[in-house]
């Protein structure tokens, strides 16, 4: 009996987990992600060098905005106010 309520719960976490929207985020540039962050794309620069989260499509940098303010949320040092 506990084996099916087992199995009942993860069905339902399951089901629930699929009806639900899935958000793909678009990854922006070095330009558009300097702009969201109100910093110069040289700051962006000295950023990348410290760790920013990225990825590089060739000679360009590509950033997800989700990934980067949660690396800035955890930082000490700040380069704006």
């Amino acid at each position: 009996m506990e084996q099916l309520e087992k199995i009942s719960n993860k069905l339902d976490y399951l089901i629930d987990r699929a009806q639900k929207p899935v958000v793909i985020e678009k990854p922006v540039n070095k330009k558009d992600i300097a702009t969201h962050l109100e910093i110069s794309q040289k700051t962006v620069d000295k950023l990348i060098s410290e760790g920013m989260p990225h990825v590089r499509a060739g000679r360009e940098y590509r950033f997800f905005k989700s990934e980067v303010n949660g690396w800035l949320k955890n930082r000490k040092k700040v380069y704006w106010k």
